[in-house]
């Protein structure tokens, strides 16, 4: 356990990030499709950093279990609202109805969740925690169950990627938003890689030494795609007029719920802080505590 508390600190604190990002973008405008899935995205990469770092320090195999399955609320989740997001910010077209593509997306996430969540059918099966310097490793061997799960990854990333470079292939070349959309290939591809060296392969080759992180490295592919976004101004942001006094006193109301989403991202920040300092702080007491001569 001799760096199982620096793990669980950096896994929380990227867990901070996801989720104050995610709220500073909303915040933006709170009405663009676009920036309600990227928070989505983000809140889902949050929830998966959260779990792993409480489920990292638990006391017993048995807590650690329990947390550790609720980060299938990320993971399992993930590539469903990746290839959503792209669906949107490529406008692809499709004869289906859109409940219909809602649950091709989704439905595959519901399985997850219901076979790998907490209280899930295969919870025991998926989660064999074992001890190490670095905190818990899930030590379960490969099974029916995660081939499913490496099938649900790689067949999302297959389509995500082909419609993102049949949109790349469409933009004219030699402009700005060629270049954006090259770069925003890159971001996805260097994403979908993350996952598959650092999630998939250790599982399929069963070489696990190491506990999985990709939740960590998906740091820069993020950054990389808000990035991108901005330039393509898709993660848009309301644009504001400026108003004389008499309009401004007319509007005191409009300037008070302004407040409300300042505030929320405060309150957040704050929130995480004292978790962070309530859970990981008194248990470094206790330990102190309970190991004292």
């Amino acid at each position: 356990m001799k760096y199982s508390l620096v793990l669980s600190t950096i896994l929380y604190i990227c867990g901070c990030f996801y989720t104050v990002f995610g709220a500073c973008i909303i915040r933006a405008n709170p009405k663009s499709k676009v920036n309600r899935l990227f928070l989505f995205l983000t809140s889902l990469l949050g929830i998966w950093s959260f779990s792993y770092s409480i489920s990292n320090s638990a006391p017993t195999a048995e807590v650690s279990a329990f947390w550790r399955s609720f980060s299938v609320l990320g993971w399992g989740v993930f590539s469903s609202v990746l290839l959503h997001f792209v669906l949107v910010l490529t406008k692809t077209e499709s004869r289906l109805s859109r409940r219909n593509i809602l649950t091709l997306l989704y439905l595959p996430a519901v399985i997850n969740i219901i076979l790998f969540g907490p209280f899930g059918y295969l919870v025991e099966k998926q989660y064999v925690m074992v001890q190490t310097d670095y905190g818990w490793l899930n030590m379960a061997p490969m099974y029916a169950a995660g081939i499913w799960l490496n099938s649900y990854y790689i067949v999302f990333s297959l389509v995500t990627l082909i419609l993102l470079i049949r949109w790349w292939i469409k933009i004219e070349s030699g402009t700005p938003a060629k270049r954006y959309a090259r770069n925003f290939l890159i971001s996805i591809t260097l994403l979908f890689l993350v996952e598959f060296f650092i999630e998939a392969l250790p599982d399929i080759l069963e070489k696990k030494t190491f506990p999985k992180l990709p939740v960590i490295f998906l740091l820069t592919p993020t950054i990389m795609l808000f990035s991108v976004l901005r330039k393509f101004g898709l993660l848009t942001e309301i644009h504001r007029k400026t108003y004389s006094l008499s309009e401004i006193k007319k509007n005191l109301n409009a300037d008070r719920l302004r407040l409300f989403p300042t505030a929320t991202t405060i309150f957040l920040i704050g929130g995480c802080i004292s978790f962070f300092l309530g859970y990981f702080g008194m248990k470094k007491i206790w330990k102190m505590n309970f190991y004292a001569p």
